[in-house]
């Protein structure tokens, strides 16, 4: 079966009898075109199946409308919360989502990166692992805008948009006692990071300020290399590792 071709401009404009400027404008919104133009330049258009080349369009003004998250484990919830909520809204600003799901390593975010520079991304949104300074520095070289979200460093140049994590720790105790629970117990991962730890911090200061009111149980930590997702919380309690007595897990998704 031979390859289909997309109908160009030109063909548009032959059929109906107009310049190839004429339909540019013609899809152009706010550009100058009469009534009668518009409707020549219309029906051709109808007739022969032609869209815009809005990717053409775009490379002329050296823009692509591709924006790139870079992602690893979609399935936790927040996770895909926030990836879900990303691409609607870039639908809603007409950019085009390029989706890159990584291991979450920081060799893998660094692969992406090379890869939304090779398809000229306009942007790229990093939501897991850090790339090496000399990639952000060739993506911003390149023209590439970025936006790291929740990263525990800093890269210059780049849009930082983080969480207060000894807040949102706090809050998230707050809720627990609020709805009942009494007696907690926290699992970490020993991969320590800045944002876990902070988390763990805020989470743990709140418990000591209602200590009088609940049961406390120590920390016990998953290792690095365990599902950094909420359902992981569940098997140092499962293991015998906490307290018995602890009816509430917190698990902080990295």
């Amino acid at each position: 079966m031979s390859r289909k071709i997309f109908v160009s401009a030109k063909e548009v404009a032959d059929r109906a009898g107009v310049s190839r400027s004429a339909v540019s404008r013609t899809f152009t919104p706010g550009a100058s075109v009469s009534d009668e133009t518009r409707r020549r330049v219309t029906e051709a258009a109808e007739e022969l199946g032609y869209h815009v080349n809005h990717l053409a369009r775009g490379l002329m003004r050296n823009e692509s409308g591709i924006v790139c998250l870079i992602v690893s484990e979609m399935d936790t919830p927040y996770r895909a919360r926030l990836v879900r909520a990303l691409t609607q809204q870039l639908q809603v600003t007409s950019k085009i989502a390029m989706l890159i799901n990584t291991d979450r390593s920081d060799d893998s975010v660094d692969q992406a990166l090379r890869q939304a520079i090779s398809y000229r991304a306009d942007a790229s949104i990093i939501l897991s692992g850090m790339p090496d300074k000399s990639i952000t520095d060739l993506c911003l070289k390149s023209g590439q805008r970025l936006v790291l979200i929740n990263r525990d460093e800093d890269r210059e140049g780049a849009l930082m948009i983080n969480l207060n994590d000894r807040q949102a720790a706090r809050r998230a105790f707050i809720a627990l006692l609020r709805a009942g629970c009494r007696s907690f117990a926290f699992a970490n991962s020993e991969a320590m990071t800045p944002s876990l730890m902070a988390r763990e911090e805020g989470f743990c200061a709140a418990g000591r300020e209602h200590g009088s009111r609940l049961r406390w149980s120590v920390s016990a930590r998953r290792p690095t290399r365990a599902a950094r997702c909420w359902r992981s919380g569940f098997s140092p309690a499962k293991s015998g590792r906490m307290r018995s007595s602890a009816s509430t897990i917190c698990w902080p998704a990295g």
